[in-house]
């Protein structure tokens, strides 16, 4: 009998004790269910309004006075939109038949070089979000500013996407939906991946 992985939804084999997608234990999976969609709502706006302790353990960076951290999260990746410079080529004139299997080509050949934008993974580290900051923290890239510079915010299954004041080049935050989160909403515990809503919601509550 197959058994149904209640925190992730994967079905496994009835002959294994942890999840094949998820590592969860299969024994005492009633332990821990799946979050239905108005279940996610209910605990989305909950996020909004300020009344849920969302994870902050092992923050990386030295807050400052009246600052606290709001959810830290890791593995992130970022990533930026970058120009990528391609040729595209052609061939311009006639071709004039003089016999059977030999042509000449009048004209000449050009190219020219197009330019477009795709996303780039740029650097993987942890995001931290604090009351007042957003700060990411990686192997080579560090980001760090003022809430209040935030724009627009874009929420994705795996992540955000962010626009904020002097800055051209959308920044986007994936890999949230690797962490699972386990909460308590009406007597009823839960676990549901870190999406990119419950991130979104995180930020949009310590905005003024």
């Amino acid at each position: 009998m197959a058994i149904k992985c209640l925190r992730c939804g994967f079905v496994n084999e009835d002959n294994v004790r942890n999840c094949v997608n998820c590592g969860n234990d299969l024994i005492n999976n009633n332990n821990t269910t799946n979050v239905p969609q108005d279940n996610l709502e209910l605990f989305v706006q909950k996020i909004y309004d300020g009344k849920v302790n969302l994870p902050t353990r092992d923050c990386p960076v030295i807050l400052k006075k009246t600052e606290k951290a709001i959810v830290v999260l890791p593995n992130i990746t970022f990533k930026e939109p970058r120009s990528v410079r391609t040729s595209v080529g052609g061939y311009g004139g006639p071709t004039i038949r003089i016999a059977k299997g030999i042509s000449f080509k009048l004209g000449g050949a050009s190219s020219r070089s197009v330019s477009h934008d795709e996303i780039k993974a740029i650097d993987q580290g942890t995001l931290t979000i604090t009351n007042k900051r957003l700060i990411f923290t990686g192997t080579m890239k560090t980001l760090n500013y003022n809430l209040s510079k935030i724009l627009s915010i874009n929420d994705f299954k795996d992540g955000i996407a962010i626009q904020r004041e002097n800055k051209q080049k959308t920044e986007y935050f994936t890999g949230c939906d690797e962490t699972v989160l386990n909460y308590k909403l009406n007597g009823q515990f839960n676990s549901t991946p870190f999406y990119g809503v419950i991130l979104k919601a995180a930020i949009m509550a310590q905005l003024e």
